[in-house]
């Protein structure tokens, strides 16, 4: 499989309301820094994602505006921390625009607290 393949297939996911990278997705992202390692030519896009009931909390308690961006922000400080140079990386939101489910359940609404990386 191509770095690039590899990269588009990871997926970082998030609790609700956080945007806290969590330890579970150490080992994907560590592996994803050695991928932009060995390729240093590749720039990728972090792209955050959010849940319909976090964009509707947003609207009320401005603490949680721009979840999506915080979130992909947040693996990006974590790839900066293991040696990838910032400007290979950047990032942008689709908050719930693009949900990965529209499944009023717990684990639908988990789906869509992501983020994506696309190589550019």
């Amino acid at each position: 499989m191509k770095p690039e393949e590899l990269i588009a297939g990871t997926a970082v996911y998030f609790d609700v309301l956080s945007y806290k990278v969590h330890s579970m997705f150490d080992a994907d992202l560590n592996e994803l820094a050695g991928l932009l390692k060995s390729n240093p030519n590749l720039k990728i896009e972090l792209i955050g994602h959010s849940d319909t009931d976090e964009v509707n909390e947003a609207k009320v308690n401005i603490r949680y505006e721009g979840m999506a961006l915080k979130r992909a922000n947040s693996v990006k400080e974590f790839l900066v921390l293991k040696g990838i140079s910032e400007v290979r990386l950047s990032t942008s939101s689709k908050d719930n625009t693009e949900l990965a489910s529209d499944k009023p359940t717990p684990l639908s609404k988990a789906q869509n607290r992501r983020v994506l990386f696309v190589v550019k």
